[in-house]
């Protein structure tokens, strides 16, 4: 039952130099916008048009908290900032370059009548522009599914990948406000932390029906695909107690920078190269042929390993068209090689 004067759900979103893609964002929401929603926006330093995007949002949102910071927070230091600052019951922690599907408020507003602990958003890959799907829905259900509070390793091992993107993530509050959110500070999943640092108390709900258009390869973070897909995302999955190996191995693997297949899939992105191993890889291993195929792997022609990576998908995975997206955006795809030249000579 709605409080009066108190928010069901509070959208959350974390932004910083993208006043563009966040003013398309406040877009979807206006078209939704309605009684028992709030909305708070965490700027991490902003020295673009943010403030007078939201400036013309403000009283076509309202409420609307904007917290403007002097400096980046953090990605995961200034989401619990909006959680912390907003008051509804439930935050719904939105990304600030995507788009919700028209009546994704409202389904989410249904879901929390039955007062879960968690909803899990389902989301669907598109184009730059948000109007060509990559693929299907992230979460492959043919129906909404309920995991009981006693189901906690059923969830993690369904759910878990989905949860990397942030904007699948409903969130009772006062469950938020009750862990401890700054053990996870740094690790850019920091909303995965929460969730699954101990069982829930309530039950979670993963919907099916995806109710958010991603934009591909628009991650704030992709300039450390690296350090991210190979140490800090496994190392966050593999460090929650009280759920079993297998179901840690069912989600991600322990140390996938050892598997030369994952570090050749880096060097057709362009996110490992000499330097990278040196970093990552050299302290991490002792000399032997392990070692050594990590570094031939680095120093491989990257167009090379991208063609490659480019045909093996085109032939192999014609339906991976968001893998297949990530590699023809590489600085090594064919495309890109040319634009460089023809830069280069005017």
């Amino acid at each position: 039952m709605l409080e009066p004067g108190r928010p069901r759900l509070s959208l959350c979103i974390a932004t910083v130099e993208r006043a563009a893609l966040l003013a398309e964002m406040l877009s979807t929401l206006e078209a939704q916008w309605g009684p028992g929603l709030e909305l708070v926006i965490v700027d991490g330093g902003s020295r673009d048009e943010t403030p007078e995007v939201v400036a013309r949002f403000r009283d076509r949102l309202a409420p609307l908290t904007y917290i403007k910071l002097a400096e980046r927070g953090g990605f995961d230091q200034d989401y619990h900032r909006a959680v912390a600052a907003a008051h509804g019951d439930y935050a719904w922690l939105l990304s600030d370059d995507d788009s919700l599907e028209p009546d994704a408020i409202a389904v989410v507003l249904a879901t929390l009548a039955s007062d879960p602990s968690l909803v899990v958003v389902n989301s669907t890959l598109y184009d730059a522009t948000l109007t060509h799907p990559l693929g299907p829905g992230q979460l492959r259900l043919s129906a909404d599914a309920l995991y009981p509070a006693t189901d906690y390793t059923r969830l993690f091992v369904d759910t878990a990948n989905q949860l990397s993107f942030v904007g699948a993530v409903v969130i009772d509050r006062a469950l938020w406000l009750r862990r401890t959110p700054e053990r996870y500070f740094g690790s850019l999943f920091g909303h995965v932390g929460v969730i699954f640092q101990s069982p829930l108390p309530a039950h979670a709900v993963a919907l099916a029906r995806p109710l958010i258009r991603v934009r591909a390869a628009n991650a704030s973070w992709s300039q450390r695909y690296f350090e991210v897909w190979m140490f800090l995302w496994p190392q966050l999955i593999w460090s929650f107690e009280g759920l079993p190996d297998t179901a840690k191995q069912a989600v991600f693997a322990r140390e996938p920078w050892r598997r030369p297949g994952a570090l050749a899939i880096c060097r057709a992105k362009a996110s490992y190269d000499q330097a990278t191993y040196a970093r990552w890889i050299a302290p991490r291993l002792p000399s032997g042929p392990n070692r050594w195929v990590a570094a031939f792997i680095a120093r491989l022609p990257g167009p090379l390993v991208n063609a490659l990576a480019v045909s093996y998908f085109r032939l192999f995975r014609p339906n991976a068209r968001a893998d297949l997206l990530d590699f023809t955006l590489s600085p090594y795809h064919w495309s890109r090689l040319g634009a460089g030249r023809a830069k280069r000579d005017r």
